[in-house]
């Protein structure tokens, strides 16, 4: 199996468990912790979370900018 069908397996395994309160909480703690972390790869976490679930991507700017 090649990286490629190996992640799309993970990923398929993964999205059921990214449920809208999941997102929802991941979204908001992301947006809280704001540059207190590397904020962009955080962002970009999340971001990817919500890409694998299909959802639209909210606004993450951090609520402390």
């Amino acid at each position: 199996m090649t990286y490629d069908e190996k992640a799309k397996v993970a990923e398929d395994a993964l999205k059921p468990l990214l449920t809208d309160d999941f997102l929802s909480t991941l979204a908001l703690a992301v947006k809280t912790c704001g540059w207190s972390v590397d904020h962009i790869e955080s962002a970009d976490f999340v971001g990817w979370c919500f890409d694998v679930a299909e959802k639209e991507k909210p606004d993450l700017a951090p609520l402390n900018y």
